[in-house]
């Protein structure tokens, strides 16, 4: 969150999509399946839906459509601000 903020990039939209949807993931995974213990990880399956459950899925599918959506707007800004007769001093007086 702090890269896309300070440093807002394809790629670092790109991480952030690829985190949020790991979240969005995982909560799906162990609500469906029963992993196990994986190592130190201790069995997560939980097959209960409540509200605050549902409260971090939208908020996880939120941020990985909008991370998602920043990595398309990033591009073409990008591009325009490099494109070839471009004026950026002028561009920032109008």
């Amino acid at each position: 969150a702090v890269l896309v903020l300070v440093w807002a990039r394809r790629w670092t939209y790109a991480i952030a999509f690829l985190v949020a949807a790991s979240a969005v993931g995982a909560l799906l995974l162990y609500y469906y399946v029963d992993v196990g213990q994986l190592g130190p990880i201790p069995a997560m399956h939980d097959p209960a839906w409540y509200q605050e459950k549902t409260i971090s899925l939208v908020g996880e599918g939120i941020a990985a459509l909008a991370a998602l959506l920043g990595v398309f707007t990033a591009r073409r800004r990008d591009e325009d601000e490099f494109a070839p007769g471009s004026n950026r001093e002028f561009d920032s007086i109008r």
